[in-house]
């Protein structure tokens, strides 16, 4: 039988491409880290090369409440590269998450670890807020990873 990585590791879109994506703060949707080791927020930059966003991952309690900013790892490719991700970096929560440097069309993957949240806040998004107003076209999904029981349907990982 042939594996396919998307059976294997769900991707799914938690917020959906925007011309200008950063406007407003938006946060993605919720996901649930109960069943899972990692999770992947790849956040995707086409044109827009100006604008930049602050990045935080939020972990929340199961209601999806009392919101608590935690330590993530991230990567970024450079601006109008088609190289690889670039060396892995620490976002501590002390220096309040990865700000974004400005240049079109680049990838930055922000890596949850399970064991980095607090263990009674099992639902985790990232929270994005606007540093410098210019519109930059963006979209963000979630590849679920290292699920602890199996892996079930896209939706069981995700809350609205």
């Amino acid at each position: 039988m042939e594996t396919i990585l998307t059976q294997l590791q769900p991707v799914i879109t938690v917020l959906a491409p925007d011309a200008d994506r950063y406007n407003g703060n938006p946060e993605t949707r919720k996901v649930n880290m109960a069943l899972l080791d990692h999770v992947t927020f790849l956040l995707s930059e086409g044109a827009g090369g100006t604008g930049t966003a602050k990045l935080q991952v939020i972990a929340y309690d199961k209601d999806g409440n009392n919101g608590e900013a935690i330590a993530f790892k991230y990567r970024v490719t450079a601006a109008g590269s088609f190289e690889p991700f670039g060396a892995v970096q620490d976002a501590s929560v002390a220096a309040d998450g990865y700000t974004t440097v400005a240049g079109a069309s680049k990838q930055i993957a922000i890596e949850v670890q399970g064991k980095g949240k607090p263990e009674d806040k099992p639902l985790v998004a990232l929270r994005i807020t606007e540093v410098v107003n210019d519109p930059v076209d963006a979209g963000v999904v979630a590849v679920c990873s290292r699920a602890r029981y199996g892996v079930g349907e896209a939706a069981t990982f995700t809350t609205a």
